[in-house]
């Protein structure tokens, strides 16, 4: 009987111990679409020129809220991850704002701005692709 409820132990042990090492699944790890775009999209010329001129704007250290102030609402909102392969820690979200793109998950060909947040909701960086600032500006 003592080696049965010994044989007991361990199996429920390594039962539970066997979760431990699973890589448990992000929360919030799909995108958010905040807006009803159809594909290809092309940007009216009114929100165009706000990307542009908030892309300009908008700096590391300001607050989600006054870079929503400038740009308004962002197309679709990602969660961002820290730099590791192994149960990455959810470290912020990027909202991202679409000029013209064909397909919302290859943004390669696309003309766009990015803004990183951290998990306070603060700017940490700025990306933009597919557009120059300096000729979006001057025109």
């Amino acid at each position: 009987m003592k080696n049965f409820c010994l044989l007991i132990v361990a199996a429920v042990t390594s039962t539970l111990l066997m979760g431990c090492g699973a890589s448990p699944s992000p929360v919030n790890s799909a995108p958010t679409y905040l807006t009803d775009l159809s594909y290809p999209y092309i940007a009216s010329e009114v929100r165009k020129s706000r990307i542009v001129s908030a892309c300009s704007t908008i700096e590391p250290g300001m607050t989600l809220v006054e870079a929503y102030d400038i740009a308004g609402k962002p197309d679709v909102i990602r969660p961002l991850y820290e730099p590791q392969i192994m149960n990455p820690n959810q470290i912020g979200n990027t909202h991202w704002y679409f000029i013209q793109i064909d397909d919302p998950d290859n943004t390669t060909n696309a003309s766009l701005m990015r803004l990183s947040t951290d998990n306070q909701d603060v700017i940490t960086k700025v990306d933009h692709w597919g557009f120059d600032l300096q000729q979006e500006n001057g025109r």
